[in-house]
């Protein structure tokens, strides 16, 4: 079973640099899902922001549905890749240097 234990011993790092580690990993990759989902909305409506939707819907150029819900998750998807942004920004200041040195025994 993998464990924060067994992967800091094989690597002959503090867990606390693995998990450190670990984390910012998954927050990077959150944030790529979410560009993923913001570039299947751009090209699906041919815009860059947001905005320009919801201009695109009141003007009457695209149908409301779905696109306003679209819209709605489009601006969730940018509210939370800024919270991601942040959390790793943060941790940019609380994380422990990884070590310059590993142990031959470490791959």
């Amino acid at each position: 079973m993998l464990t924060l234990q067994s992967v800091a011993k094989e690597f002959s790092l503090p867990e606390e640099v693995i998990l450190q580690q670990s984390l910012k990993a998954f927050l990077v990759r959150e944030i790529s899902l979410i560009e993923a989902e913001i570039a299947q909305l751009r090209e699906r409506y041919t815009l860059v922001w947001p905005n320009q939707l919801k201009q695109a819907i009141s003007e009457g150029r695209i149908v409301a549905h779905p696109a306003w819900e679209d819209y709605i998750d489009w601006q969730n998807s940018i509210e939370a890749m800024e919270s991601i942004r942040s959390l790793l920004t943060e941790s940019e200041s609380s994380t422990p240097i990884r070590p310059a040195f590993y142990p031959e025994t470490a791959r």
